[in-house]
């Protein structure tokens, strides 16, 4: 993940994935008890490991609160890439990626990197606008208008 991280941000920027439990396990019993009666009349429980977090910190800066939206679709980027990645090498099989809408904020030097990463894959892109795909690479191209999808140039 931080490799990735790092070459999509061309070396600017550092990731760190910190992860933040919702409760220490000392505190996880008693905390069930404090809220037992609210979580059974919302038939929820209110602690535990589903309530867990991750902190991604890039250069220092929470981007959860503080980070552009751009630091953010990169990072969402980078986890889906990571995840293509380990499953290609875990089951020895290439995985199907979908990347939605993702080529049109990047430059072209970050569209080459996503294209090489994902070379031996399976691949689907959507984007909103066909300009938005600054880098030619091989495969079919289909237009979805009104419903209707063909393949492009027809």
């Amino acid at each position: 993940i931080y490799e990735i991280h790092k070459r999509l941000s061309g070396g600017k920027e550092e990731l760190v994935i910190k992860y933040e439990p919702d409760t220490s396990v000392e505190d996880f019993e008693n905390k069930l008890f404090i809220n037992m009666d609210r979580d059974m009349k919302l038939k929820m429980t209110s602690v535990g490991p589903h309530r867990d977090d991750f902190a991604f910190i890039v250069n220092g800066i929470d981007i959860r609160k503080f980070g552009s939206q751009g630091q953010r679709k990169s990072t969402a980027l980078v986890l889906k890439l990571a995840q293509a990645h380990l499953y290609n090498e875990k089951m020895q099989r290439s995985p199907v990626v979908l990347l939605d809408d993702v080529m049109g904020e990047l430059d072209e030097r970050r569209q080459r990197l996503i294209y090489d990463m994902v070379a031996d894959m399976q691949v689907f892109i959507t984007l909103c606008h066909p300009s938005s795909l600054r880098v030619a690479q091989k495969g079919a191209v289909f237009r979805m208008e009104q419903g209707v999808l063909t393949p492009d140039g027809q």
